[in-house]
């Protein structure tokens, strides 16, 4: 598996439906020795938990859990109302960027093809690209996943990253 080094800027993965899981899984171990937070679009977050119990710097962004049920409040995770909440979304983000400036920082989306389809495509592509600005700025990098796809978007979605890795 060709994963990037730390130090390559915001990176998009490219990945089919199948290996989705333990792609992502190697992605978060990769980066968790520094503050992390996980986005969760596609599966909220207690379907990660489990497999990141010992990250100390890991934090979520769950975005599913609060628009089906009434989420349980834990200090590591911020709950939104659903993925069309992009500007909650933004000002969470914006608040993990801010909190630590001279750290270097991850953000890492599970999916960004689940903001597609709560969103209208030039939303979701001036929210990415704000946040990967932002993320210049403050000594962070985006590092998300794409599923593979023949969506017209995604070729506009890789404008915004360093590098696109196809795994």
């Amino acid at each position: 598996m060709n994963f990037a080094r730390e130090d390559s800027g915001n990176i998009l993965y490219l990945v089919g439906p199948k290996n989705f899981g333990s792609i992502l899984k190697k992605i978060v171990l990769k980066y968790s020795k520094f503050p992390t937070v996980l986005v969760a679009a596609a599966k909220p977050y207690t379907a990660y938990k489990h497999d990141f119990l010992r990250l100390k710097k890991l934090f979520y962004i769950d975005c599913i859990t609060k628009g089906v049920s009434a989420p349980k409040v834990e200090e590591d995770v911020t709950f939104l109302e659903n993925p069309q909440d992009l500007t909650s979304l933004a000002i969470s983000l914006s608040q993990f960027m801010n909190s630590l400036p001279n750290l270097k920082k991850y953000i890492v989306f599970d999916s960004l093809n689940v903001f597609f389809i709560y969103n209208p495509q030039n939303v979701v592509l001036k929210f990415i690209q704000a946040i990967v600005g932002k993320a210049s700025a403050t000594n962070t990098n985006i590092i998300a996943i794409a599923t593979k796809s023949r969506e017209p978007y995604l070729p506009k979605l890789c404008v915004f990253f360093d590098r696109t890795i196809e795994l």
